[in-house]
């Protein structure tokens, strides 16, 4: 976790693992869950917004972008995992359905489940914000691209950055914890 230093804050050794375990393996599974659903073009699309389409720069763009999503979830859930984790427990032990549920995970590892929902909401936020608007607002407005639907909203890439979430999160309780 972050550790404040002064007016610095400085990440863990466990935080940059999961940062480079969350980044490395969120990136490869984007890039086949898109290729999957949408062929090479779902992975050119990035290479495609440094005016450079090409299977390789397309790839090292994604893995740079999952490297940057990456840091962001992990600073932010270092300096806040605390009061989720709190929240998540009073949540829990007033709803009955939730208690059932989430009882029995929050018992074997509270800080895996809230991080890997927070996850999940972190991989709809950039779904939302970054591959339905950003990603096609850049491309036809400042590449040049013609008929880029905006807004993006392929299924795909929705179950896409969900998926990364999920694992982001999940990853980083996981090193965390360990």
């Amino acid at each position: 976790m972050a550790t404040d230093t002064g007016s610095q804050a400085r990440m863990s050794g466990d935080g940059i693992l999961a940062v480079i375990a969350g980044s490395f393996v969120g990136a490869i599974l984007v890039g086949i869950v898109l290729q999957a659903g949408l062929g090479r073009g779902g992975v050119l699309q990035f290479g495609a917004l440094v005016a450079r389409p090409e299977y390789n720069v397309s790839w090292a763009v994604l893995f740079v972008l999952s490297t940057l999503f990456t840091l962001l979830f992990v600073r932010f859930v270092s300096r806040s995992i605390n009061s989720f984790v709190n929240r998540v427990i009073s949540l829990s032990q007033r709803n009955e359905v939730l208690k059932e549920i989430l009882v029995p995970l929050l018992q074997r590892s509270a800080l895996t489940v809230t991080t890997n929902a927070l996850g999940i909401i972190y991989g709809i936020a950039i779904w939302l914000v970054v591959y339905v608007l950003f990603i096609p607002l850049w491309l036809a407005f400042v590449i040049g691209v013609e008929a880029v639907a905006i807004p993006n909203l392929q299924p795909v890439g929705f179950l896409a950055w969900v998926l990364y979430g999920a694992l982001v999160g999940l990853l980083y309780g996981l090193i965390m914890e360990s």
